[in-house]
């Protein structure tokens, strides 16, 4: 999630899901019910039912974006670049970065 340093991770800007639970039940949860639920489906990895929607907030996007490349030749250099391009003020709209192995990755911006 390339912008989860500026609005959090995908279940940070989600306000209701929709699970239908292992007895059957559909069963709506947000922030004024089902609370716990709500709370806990994010990092269940679907062990507590079967998720069959969810509403979202939209944020608005850019429609295009250029990407700059950034090749790294460790991870110590890796999480510099992510670290110093996340906590940039500005330009910053997207990071993201993957790592090939120990000693090379890339970081795009």
């Amino acid at each position: 999630e390339s912008t989860s340093h500026k609005y959090g991770l995908f279940h940070h800007f989600c306000v209701e899901f929709e699970v239908v639970t292992a007895d059957g039940e559909l069963v709506v949860a947000n922030q004024e019910q089902n609370t716990d639920l709500f709370y806990a489906v994010p990092m269940s990895y679907g062990t507590l039912g079967f998720l069959t929607a969810v509403k979202v907030k939209v944020i608005p996007y850019k429609p295009y974006l250029r990407l700059t490349y950034r090749p790294t030749y460790s991870l110590e250099e890796t999480m510099r670049v992510l670290d110093r391009e996340t906590h940039k003020d500005c330009n910053n709209d997207s990071v993201e970065g993957i790592m090939y192995g120990v000693n090379e990755g890339v970081v795009m911006t």
